[in-house]
């Protein structure tokens, strides 16, 4: 079974599930302790105050520098299945552009996923809201573009043998979906917040209630970014199988110490390099 075969499969679904795992343990603490609303409040609402905030900040900080690494454990393997010359190549060498911009958004939606985690969503401090609000965007649109071009190249891939009909099914099918929830998530977010602000409720935006102006609106708006987050995790989980069939290793070598005696060192004792003989230490 591929499952039990050695290979780098585990890193996108450890990804994925940390992910979850996080993000359910912030929304824990923060209704637990009153700190939204508790029916659908927006993702980064859940790590707003402490102690949930920190948790917050270092789970996205770690949630973006690690798919960072997968993303560019996917381009090389793309590129060097492209250059076996197994994969009918589209005009233009379209496949080899889309792997080469892929890396370039699914940096830009990494970096914004350090911006969210790290500037709070508050009214108090417009500054950092707007640069909470320009990783969002970066977030959501690098990522949906990233997949976009995963998705693309799946299909050649499955063309060619390296892949299944049924994962690009998949993955068009969640892509699509990410497109649709990142695009609603915007367009009802703008028109929510505007009508929360101009109501003059004392509330905070992590208490908007029913009775608070804009509130479906803004439940849509949430829905609609917790589909899409967790589109993204199923997403990257479905690297699965072809991150199996890699292997990453390390080799050491001491050619620039020719000219040194070096000695190597076992277990049980100093080996000499040019007998191999072992001597007591």
């Amino acid at each position: 079974m591929s499952c039990l075969k050695p290979g780098l499969g585990y890193l996108p679904m450890f990804w994925s599930l940390f992910a979850g795992i996080a993000l359910a343990i912030c929304y824990t603490i923060a209704t637990s302790r009153g700190h939204i609303y508790p029916y659908v409040p927006a993702i980064s609402d859940t790590g707003l105050k402490i102690p949930e905030n920190a948790l917050f900040s270092e789970s996205f900080n770690f949630i973006a520098y690690s798919v960072l690494v997968l993303m560019v454990i996917r381009y090389f393997q793309v590129r060097e299945i492209l250059a076996t010359g197994t994969v009918e190549e589209l005009k233009g060498n379209t496949l080899q552009k889309l792997n080469q911009g892929s890396i370039v958004l699914g940096s830009l939606s990494a970096f914004g996923a350090t911006l969210v985690g790290n500037f709070k969503s508050e009214r108090e401090h417009h500054a950092m809201m707007v640069v909470h609000d320009i990783g969002s965007i970066c977030l959501f649109s690098g990522g949906t573009f990233y997949f976009w071009a995963q998705t693309i190249i799946t299909y050649n891939f499955a063309k060619a043998g390296y892949n299944t009909m049924c994962m690009f099914g998949v993955r068009l099918f969640l892509t699509i979906l990410t497109s649709i929830c990142g695009l609603t998530f915007f367009l009802a977010e703008i028109p929510a917040y505007k009508a929360f602000i101009r109501s003059g409720t004392k509330n905070s935006i992590q208490q908007w209630k029913p009775e608070n102006a804009g509130y479906a609106l803004h439940v849509l708006s949430n829905v609609c970014e917790w589909v899409g987050t967790s589109c993204f995790a199923i997403l990257v989980s479905t690297f699965f199988k072809e991150f199996q069939k890699i292997s990453l290793s390390v080799h050491c070598s001491l050619d620039g110490y020719s000219s040194l005696s070096v000695e190597k060192y076992s277990t049980f004792g100093r080996i000499n390099s040019e007998t191999g003989d072992d001597s007591d230490q």
